[in-house]
């Protein structure tokens, strides 16, 4: 038989021929402090075992190692029905349509005045809408707006939600040197993480290099010819493939 490890992000709505989920706990980190699964989550992870037309019934249960709790916890909470959450505002994130609106309306050519205004406006409207999490994007656009001056609102745009780690500096920094790179000759570079990586390298080091590679590859689908001849792409996706 076949087996799937994944996070809860399998219950995202991925239809897959499964027929029996296991949790290994009922709790998660939900980016502050460990909590308590809650019951539209559980039924949405559990919701992955009987789908794809396969199999016609699915289970789910828990890991001998969960929590001597999380037996009964899946129990109580699979015969709860999902409840939609109180207050609940639909967080809404700017597009390309937004940003060249406002650009165009408001004579503003500064990526961070655009978005700033996106805010400012959708706030008139806080019954039903909230303004999605833009601390990173906004951070990235300021810079962006310094570093690659010379692109365009939209290119700027693009870049600015593009997948960054904004923990680790230098990933920043190679980024943003990426950018200011494209801005002036049309090409970001060499990609340093080809040759920075092998075999007897430190684990940290090669995560370092897979995060920079997958970088890469995301700009290089935004940006074709920007990021490296076919051949480097192909080199790319072998690494990280083989990561």
């Amino acid at each position: 038989s076949h087996i799937l490890v994944a996070t809860d992000a399998i219950g995202m709505g991925l239809n897959l021929p499964i027929q029996r989920v296991l949790f290994s706990t009922m709790t998660k980190f939900d980016g502050q402090a460990d909590r308590e699964l809650n019951e539209s989550e559980v039924h949405q992870i559990a919701g992955r075992a009987g789908r794809y037309g396969i199999h016609e019934e699915g289970f789910a249960g828990v890991l001998k190692d969960a929590e001597p709790t999380a037996a009964r916890v899946l129990a109580e909470l699979m015969h709860k029905a999902p409840r939609a959450p109180r207050d609940f505002k639909a967080p809404v994130a700017p597009n390309g349509w937004h940003v060249a609106t406002i650009s165009s309306r408001m004579q503003l050519t500064n990526l961070r005045e655009v978005l700033g205004v996106f805010m400012e406006q959708l706030k008139l409207d806080d019954a039903h809408f909230a303004v999605a999490e833009l601390e990173q994007m906004l951070e990235l656009a300021e810079q962006l707006d310094k570093s690659a001056a010379r692109l365009t609102l939209k290119e700027r745009f693009t870049y600015a939600q593009a997948p960054v780690d904004t923990r680790t500096e230098s990933q920043v920094q190679e980024y943003l040197d990426w950018s200011s790179s494209h801005a002036l000759t049309g090409r970001a570079g060499k990609p340093w993480f080809l040759d920075a990586v092998d075999n007897h390298s430190r684990l940290e080091r090669m995560e370092q290099a897979l995060r920079a590679c997958t970088l890469w590859l995301w700009l290089d689908l935004r940006f074709p010819g920007v990021y490296g001849h076919v051949d480097e792409v192909q080199a790319l996706r072998s690494l990280l493939n083989d990561g």
